[in-house]
């Protein structure tokens, strides 16, 4: 047997990475087995051990698996091997009293087990080249719960006294040989003996205390979806609310951490590994031993400990657990509650004193500005002779070396100072995340004034802040500053050795708008629940006919603090969308590499906290019976969805990326989809066209996690409103089109090109088809996203309207009525249309009315003029469409009567056509301004040069809003139809977020106001299509083409 074992061991070794772990869990078993009966006594390959050993630690397999591992390392350990010695040499005293042992032997015996143990994973992890600071330490919990799963050895993880022994006495760590193992080994096992603590704690509190309990600190949503039965079970039954855990293993437990958590936590304040798992431990221990009088020292010393390690860590992870900590301690019902609200007090006071030191020390402009100064009223050297001009030289280098050396050190305590800002921000951000941070603030005479406490608060960072945004904000050539220091200010911080500086100031402005955010979610729910402002039934809706009654009490709720605390944050947010630069000054060289950094780097933070406000503050509360409310709702959102969407689309690479990537970028997706889906979703039955496209773009093409995500926001959408939703489905279309459009091939220069320039032109023509076929797939994708079978009675009328807009849409030659594009160029959007037609196939009336408005067009098309210059493609999609339609082929070539007919009428038609076919409001512009004009330019020109159009999509340093101009949705049936009838008139805008007239999307570096006006009636039934989706204004350079 012992050869058949040895023949056999690499095979059976190998199969512990079976990939099915059925085979996994055989072969260990097998293993331990043939382990047990000494058939590997002789064996010595360490390879082989290794891998059998290693798979303790694995992840990707089974608990069984794991348990057998550990069992199998076990049996290698001279620890475990002592027992069993002294069960051959005491068996006969033991059957006599099997209690012979004392508790201290036990004790005893158990922490050096334990200590075994923590040695090998210890070992284990640190195995190699990794840092210190890399090693897996969160992998001793599947240690924890292996040795839980044996009955004989759960022990080890259950005796507190023992674990913490160990804890304290620090032994060196030692190989499975007995060896040494080296003082980074050692450090490894001390973070591993924490770890393991932390996690029987853990684990030991699940299994004997009230799901209540651990769920306490968990957001409701998130737990009812990632654990449906454990929100179930934590729901208080019909006798009243479920009490704490009471049992006796959790109340030794709590009593053996309270005592000697105060000393660990001063042993290993300098390890921020060690820390976080233990600043994460009072969480778990039972309220009840708090109030004994003999632990009373115990807890006091607990609660100073944390708040001093809170005030002086940097490390998140010991930040957040310290805080949590802090909290769970301040509340419930023991004798303590008074005790510990006192240091959480301290604490928070302490930290709104150093930040409003910090922001009253700052220097009055940046170091860089000084440093100009000097630099400007440096006295001239003195050309008298050539021994003074030598001295003169000598003495002007020693000055420029010693204004370097004051330049450094400016910049080095000015880097320290914003650094300690950052992380004082970030210390009350994760407080003010757990409780209200207002109630702990007092005035310095001692009155209770929260509301001005926190609001001088706020003030006070924010315009610190705001400060620091507009140093930062870009500057270009061709602006004009009144104030030359505040220009020169801004050319020069952006010198190199200021890198660092600037990530931090990204990194305090991202954490000072979470503040906010934090304070105003807060604020709100208190005002909430004292004037029990809700928005669940139609009474708390406004009544049209009280609206003249209720603007009293909008003018006076406009000095709220919610409302000055959210005009703070808006502000703030703004500023960071201000940061904003192009591709094109990416080209010009004129913003050093520092500058687009921490471009990207607040607006990624804006981008968020815009989404969050959006969620919080619902522009659905417009309606609202509450002034409050009224006031509060974010109606006037198209400054921040302008800000987000025109970052999004620079970002957009990013996700597109993901579509070639096996293993897909997460951070695009949660930084900058989510957070736009979040909004869109949250506001859809008010919601913003434009950005619901910009969302919908990316249901294909940029990777699976992302068409979920969106697949799941249009489910929400079409719920919420579907109507809208299929006008977004048109807005998506229209922007993927006109990028489509403008992304075509140039047209070779030369006569004779050369075989690179072919095949790069040929190559472009390929990526060209293929884009088209993607957008074609979008459409399919968008149009299954209506559902299956019958469409509601609402959607029917609107999906007409929808394809009539896109016929409409397809013949259209003009841009905003302006400049016009070759006649037949949109033909090629059909093909897109053409998803959409199988829904009306069934109605006969809905396929005649688009039949009629099909031949119409297409008469219109034949007698143009320049209708045999149409493109071949363009008319293949026109007959294509035709098809799905049941038409006949149309005839190409126009009577010789008409065409004199249109010759003589040119003039009249031309001005129809500004009319008639003026661009629908809801197409999805570049918020910087169109790409560049690049249509077929094989078969015709453009009437604006590269150059010209350059300069109009140049940049921006103002922020425009992303607006829609009408309330009611625009393809919405009225009495069994269309609502748009041929006498409708153009909506007006809706005012700004902040009064006055609304302001239009970007065009150019100004804000120009838009004014609501009504449009001249018009009897032509062009003029119903040309308001089909009349939400928003085009913004944008434009594709003109003759």
């Amino acid at each position: 047997m012992e050869n058949v074992v040895n023949k056999f061991l690499p095979r059976m070794t190998e199969c512990t990475l079976d990939v099915s772990i059925q085979v996994q869990e055989q072969a260990m078993a097998l293993l331990l087995g043939n382990l047990r009966e000494g058939f590997f006594d002789d064996v010595d390959d360490e390879k082989m051990w290794n891998q059998i050993n290693i798979c303790a630690l694995a992840e990707d397999t089974s608990p069984t698996v794991r348990r057998d591992a550990l069992y199998f390392v076990m049996e290698q350990l001279e620890a475990f091997d002592e027992d069993e010695d002294d069960e051959e040499d005491n068996a006969a005293s033991r059957k006599k009293n099997a209690n012979a042992l004392s508790a201290e032997s036990s004790e005893k015996r158990t922490a050096q087990r334990l200590d075994a143990i923590a040695s090998w994973v210890a070992h284990s992890l640190s195995n190699g080249p990794i840092p210190i600071e890399k090693i897996r330490v969160h992998l001793a919990d599947l240690v924890v719960l292996s040795l839980r799963d044996m009955p004989e050895h759960k022990s080890i993880v259950t005796n507190w006294s023992a674990m913490l022994r160990t804890i304290t006495e620090d032994k060196q760590a030692t190989t499975t040989q007995g060896t040494s193992a080296g003082e980074r080994v050692d450090i490894a096992k001390q973070r591993v003996l924490v770890q393991m603590l932390a996690c029987a704690a853990r684990s030991e509190v699940g299994a004997v205390a009230d799901m209540e309990f651990l769920l306490r600190d968990v957001d409701a949503d998130i737990v009812a979806a990632t654990m449906p039965s454990a929100s179930d079970a934590s729901k208080p039954s019909k006798k009243g609310r479920a009490s704490m855990s009471t049992s006796i293993q959790h109340e030794s437990l709590s009593v053996a951490l309270l005592k000697a958590l105060p000393n660990l936590l001063t042993k290993f304040q300098s390890d921020p590994a060690i820390l976080g798992s233990l600043a994460s431990l009072p969480q778990y221990l039972i309220p009840t031993v708090f109030s004994l009088p003999q632990r009373k020292g115990d807890f006091l010393s607990l609660t100073e400990r944390l708040s001093e390690i809170y005030l002086q860590s940097p490390d998140d992870t010991v930040l957040r657990n310290t805080a949590l900590a802090l909290v769970y301690l301040s509340r419930g019902d023991h004798a303590r509650i008074s005790d510990a609200k006192l240091q959480l007090q301290n604490v928070i006071q302490e930290l709104r004193d150093r930040l409003i030191e910090l922001f009253s020390g700052e220097p009055s402009k940046e170091s860089s500005t000084g440093a100009s100064k000097k630099s400007k009223n440096k006295p001239k050297s003195s050309p008298r002779g050539s021994r003074r001009s030598s001295r003169s030289s000598t003495s002007s280098a020693v000055s420029d070396e010693e204004e370097e050396t004051e330049e450094t050190e400016e910049t080095s305590r000015e880097t320290d100072v914003e650094y300690a800002i950052f992380l004082n921000l970030r210390r009350l951000r994760i407080l003010a995340k757990r409780i209200s941070i207002s109630v702990f603030l007092q005035t310095q005479d001692g009155t209770d004034d929260t509301d001005s406490d926190i609001e001088a608060l706020c003030s006070f960072f924010v315009d610190g802040l705001v400060k620091r945004m507009k140093v930062r904000k870009p500057i270009f050539e061709d602006e004009v500053d009144d104030e030359e220091d505040s220009k020169e200010a801004k050319l020069n911080v952006w010198k190199p050795e200021n890198k660092k500086l600037h990530d931090i100031v990204a990194k305090s402005a991202e954490e000072g708008m979470n503040l906010m955010l934090a304070i105003i979610s807060w604020e709100l729910h208190a005002a909430r629940e004292k004037e029990g402002l809700t928005m669940k039934d139609e009474d708390d809706m406004l009544d049209e006919s009280k609206a003249d009654d209720d603007e009293d009490d909008d003018a006076s709720i406009e000095e709220h603090l919610l409302i000055r605390l959210r005009d703070q944050l808006v502000t703030l947010v703004e500023l960071c969308f201000d940061q904003f630069l192009s591709e094109e000054e990416a080209e010009d060289g004129n913003h050093s590499p520092e500058q687009f950094a921490f471009s990207d780097a607040v607006q990624f933070s804006a981008c968020r906290v815009a989404s969050d406000l959006r969620t919080l503050l619902p522009k659905e509360w417009a309606d609202a019976a509450s002034p409050l409310l009224r006031g509060l709702s974010t109606r006037e959102d198209g400054r921040l969805i302008g800000g987000f969407v025109r970052f999004f689309r620079t970002k957009e690479g990013r996700l597109r990326a993901n579509e070639e990537l096996e293993k897909e970028d997460k951070d695009p997706i949660h930084s900058l989809l989510l957070p736009l889906c979040r909004s869109l979703g949250m506001n859809w039955a008010v919601g913003n066209r434009r950005e619901a496209g910009t969302a919908l773009a990316h249901i294909t093409g940029s990777g699976q996690d992302a068409a979920a995500m969106v697949s799941a926001l249009s489910r929400v959408l079409k719920k919420t409103g579907p109507v809208r939703f299929l006008e977004a489905h048109m807005a998506s279309l229209r922007q993927a089109f006109d990028t489509w459009m403008d992304s075509e091939p140039e047209e070779l220069e030369t006569d004779r090109p050369t075989d690179a320039e072919m095949t790069a032109f040929e190559e472009a023509e390929k990526n060209h088809t293929k884009q088209f076929q993607t957008l074609e797939h979008h459409a399919a994708r968008l149009s299954s996203s209506l559902g299956v079978g019958k469409l509601s009675e609402d959607l029917s009328p609107a999906l007409l309207a929808f394809i009539r807009e896109g016929v409409r849409f397809s013949f259209s030659t003009t841009e905003d009525g302006e400049d016009d594009l070759v006649l037949g160029s949109r033909l090629s959007f059909l093909t897109i249309v053409s998803k959409y037609v199988n829904w009306i196939k069934r109605n006969k009336n809905q396929r005649e009315t688009i039949k009629q408005d099909l031949r119409a067009r297409e008469e219109e098309l034949n007698n143009h003029p320049e209708f045999n210059e149409v493109h071949e493609d363009d008319l293949a999609a026109l007959a294509m469409f035709r098809g799905l339609l049941g038409l006949s082929a149309m005839s190409k070539s126009p009577s010789s009567a008409n065409r004199n007919q249109q010759v003589e009428t040119n003039v009249t038609q031309d001005e129809e056509d500004e009319e008639d076919d003026e661009e629908s409001a809801d197409e999805v512009g570049d918020l910087t301004g169109t790409p560049n004009s690049m249509g077929r330019s094989n078969s015709f020109n453009k009437r604006m040069s590269r150059s010209s159009i350059g300069t109009a999509n140049s940049h921006q340093s103002n922020l425009s809003p992303l607006v829609e101009g009408d309330d009611e949705s625009p393809i919405a049936p009225s009495s069994g139809s269309s609502r748009l009838s041929s006498g409708s008139k153009r909506p007006r805008p809706r005012p700004g977020l902040y009064g006055g007239k609304s302001q239009s999307t970007y065009t150019g570096k100004t804000q120009s106001t838009v004014e609501g006006s009504d449009s001249d009636d018009n009897d032509d039934d062009e003029s119903d299509y040309s308001r089909l989706f009349e939400s928003l204004k085009t913004s944008g350079g434009k594709k003109r083409r003759t």
